[in-house]
């Protein structure tokens, strides 16, 4: 079996029972969750490069904690999960960018994911919530001066390291985004299918009225000839009966 056939069986079985627009979201949802756990492990394995002590800590408990998630994740739960994914992102972020010494600023824009995923995942109104956050926390970093110490990356402002941080950032959006375009495009797909479905349906109907309507119009029709007939049979019985008895009146006579 396939990955992707894997993980459209873990689907069925996890959110199959949700409506479209909330299937769509739960499953963007499971796909950020491995993403997220993607992500985790191979920063984490960078930092032992980059002797990055703080992001190397956060990953593995990020690793913990969105395992969890994935695991739990159903069509019951998955709207709760979905909002401490995106509390956990926030918090990793802020605190990943607090710890990044010198080379804060390029991971300022990471703070761009949050309102970012609550609008896939939530809707607008969280989306709102969680860009005035992000604008403040923004704010904040740079009304408080970000502190160096043993944790912290301290490798001066490195270009690579903060371009390399910029285009992660611009390819996990893309992912994500991505992701939900494909998503969206499944879901209009099933609509579609639903829809032709139904249409094939109601076509077979019509056609079934329309035999329905013939019957009943050849019933009557056949309705119609045998009252006909009866009236014939009735009259020739009657004109036989008064034959008979004109008969009987004039051997009576006799």
């Amino acid at each position: 079996m396939s990955v992707s056939r894997a993980f459209a069986s873990f689907l069925s079985k996890r959110i199959g029972k949700l409506a479209s627009e909330s299937y769509l979201r739960a499953s963007l949802l499971a796909i950020a969750l491995l993403l997220s756990l993607s992500f985790s492990v191979a920063y984490a394995g960078i930092t032992f490069l980059t002797g990055f002590l703080a992001a190397r800590y956060l990953m593995l408990a990020s690793i913990v904690i969105l395992s969890f998630f994935l695991l739990v994740l159903n069509h019951n739960n998955w709207r709760a999960i979905a909002h401490g994914f995106i509390l956990v992102v926030f918090l990793l972020t802020v605190l990943l960018i607090f710890f990044s010494g010198p080379a804060f600023l390029a991971m300022l824009p990471w703070l761009g994911l949050t309102p970012l995923l609550s609008l896939l995942m939530l809707d607008h109104q969280w989306q709102r919530i969680w860009t005035t956050v992000c604008v403040l926390a923004v704010a904040a970093f740079f009304y408080w001066p970000v502190p160096v110490n043993s944790w912290s990356y301290a490798a001066g402002s490195s270009a690579f390291y903060q371009a390399s941080l910029i285009i992660g950032f611009i390819l996990l959006v893309y992912t994500i985004s991505n992701a939900f375009k494909v998503q969206q495009y499944e879901s209009l797909e099933k609509s579609e299918l639903q829809n032709e479905e139904l249409r094939a349906i109601e076509e077979e109907l019509r056609q079934s009225m329309e035999e329905l309507t013939a019957t009943q119009d050849a019933l009557s029709q056949q309705n119609a000839m045998i009252d006909n007939q009866r009236r014939k049979n009735e009259k020739y019985l009657n004109t036989l009966i008064n034959l008979a008895m004109c008969r009987g009146i004039v051997e009576g006579d006799k």
